[in-house]
C-alpha cells in the first residue's frame, strides 16, 4: 500500500499499476490536483555492501546460492566515460536482479535518486550473455568538461556536453552565464543476448536535472519519471525547441540556443528537457512482464525472459551514481 497526496489529503488505499493517472473520480466527482507518486523512501536503499564488488567472470561463476554481486559505475569523473560490463550467466541459475538509476543533485547539493526496478528469472539451460549498464549521476555544474582557460577572455564561448552514461540528456554550457545549466542522470539497466536498447529487460530511470533558481530535481522512475515531461512506459512527451527525449535517451539540446538549458534523465523512455528556470524531467523505469509495453524492434526472444516478482518504484532516497545488484537464488 502506498500513500498518495491529493489536494492536501492523504489517501492510503489507492492502487495504480503502471499507468499514468491524470484524473481521479470518486462516486463520479472529479478530484482535481496533482497526484504525488509515491512519497520518497518507497524504494529500497542502494546497497553499500555485497559478497562481490564488480566481479570478474571467474568470481561470478563461483557465486553460491544466497551470495550477492554489486556492479558500480565504472567511469571516471569526466562525464560519459562509463561502459557496459559483459558477463555470462551459467545455465539454470535463478537470479534476483535489482537496478537503481543515477541520481542528480538539486541546487543545494542534495541528491534526488534515480528510480528502482527489480525482477527474478530462471536462466535457460545454456550459458547466457548479459550486459550490466550502470547509470552515471547527473550534474548541476560540469567542471570536468571545461578546458583550461575556456572562460578567460572569451565570454561567449559555449560547448555541448556529452550524455551522462546511461542516456542522460546533453546540454549547452554558456560561459557568459556561468555553470547554470543542469545535466540529467543516466539510467541503469540489464540487457540480455545483445548490448542494445531493445534488449533491456530491467531499467531504473535516471533523475532529471535541476532548474536554475528553484530548489528542485525530478526523480527517475518507476512507471514514470518525475516532472512535467517525464518518460513513461510508451514514450516521452514531445518538445519543439530541443533534442527530444526518447527510447533510452533523455531530452537535451543539440544546437546553441542561448539561455540556461537543463536536460532530462535517461530511462526506458527518457525524460524531457527543461528551459531556463524549468527543471528537466526524469526517465522511466521498466521490468519485462507478459503485459508490459514492447516497442517495435524489441528483441524477438523476449518471451523467454519474462520476469517474476517484478516491480518498479520512483526514486526518493539519496544516491548519486546508479547500482546493480544480483543475488543467486538457485
Amino acid at each position: 500500500m502506498r500513500n498518495f497526496n491529493i489536494n492536501g489529503a492523504t489517501i492510503q488505499d489507492v492502487r495504480f499499476s503502471g499507468v499514468n493517472v491524470n484524473e481521479v473520480r470518486f462516486n463520479g466527482t472529479q478530484v482535481w490536483g496533482r497526484i504525488i507518486e509515491p512519497n520518497p523512501g518507497t524504494s529500497p536503499p542502494p546497497p553499500t555492501t555485497s559478497n562481490l564488488l564488480n566481479p570478474t567472470q571467474v568470481q561470478l561463476n563461483a557465486m553460491t546460492v544466497g551470495q550477492t554481486a554489486r556492479f558500480a559505475y565504472n567511469g571516471t569523473n569526466v562525464v560519459g566515460t562509463g561502459s557496459a560490463v559483459q558477463r555470462t550467466i551459467p545455465a539454470n541459475w535463478r537470479l534476483r536482479m535489482q537496478c537503481w538509476g543515477g541520481g542528480s543533485p538539486n541546487r543545494n547539493g542534495t541528491f534526488i535518486s534515480g528510480g528502482y526496478a527489480q525482477g527474478e528469472r530462471l536462466f535457460p539451460a545454456t550459458v547466457t550473455t548479459i550486459f550490466f549498464t550502470v547509470g552515471e549521476r547527473g550534474y548541476n555544474h560540469i567542471p570536468n568538461l571545461i578546458p583550461a582557460g575556456l572562460f578567460a577572455g572569451n565570454p561567449q564561448t559555449s560547448f555541448l556536453t556529452p550524455r551522462a552514461f546511461g542516456g542522460g540528456g546533453r546540454t549547452w554550457v554558456h560561459s557568459s552565464q556561468g555553470m547554470a545549466c543542469g545535466q540529467g542522470a543516466g539510467a541503469t539497466d540489464i540487457r540480455v543476448l545483445v548490448n542494445g536498447l531493445n534488449n533491456r529487460i530491467l531499467v531504473g530511470g535516471g533523475s532529471g536535472s535541476t532548474s536554475e533558481t528553484a530548489q528542485i530535481t525530478f526523480f527517475g522512475g518507476g512507471a514514470t519519471g518525475g516532472g512535467p515531461r517525464p518518460g513513461t512506459q510508451i514514450g516521452t512527451p514531445s518538445t519543439t525547441d530541443a533534442e527530444p527525449g526518447g527510447f533510452g535517451l533523455g531530452g537535451g539540446y543539440n544546437v546553441a540556443q542561448g539561455g540556461r538549458r537543463n536536460s532530462g534523465g535517461g530511462g526506458w523512455f527518457g525524460g524531457g528537457n527543461g528551459n531556463n528556470d524549468n527543471a528537466a524531467s526524469g526517465g522511466s523505469g521498466y521490468a519485462l512482464t507478459s503485459t508490459s509495453h514492447r516497442p517495435a524492434g524489441y528483441f524477438t526472444q523476449w518471451s523467454q525472459w519474462v520476469l517474476t516478482n517484478a516491480w518498479t518504484s520512483p526514486g526518493g532516497l539519496s544516491n548519486s551514481n546508479g547500482v546493480i545488484m544480483i543475488t543467486r537464488l538457485a
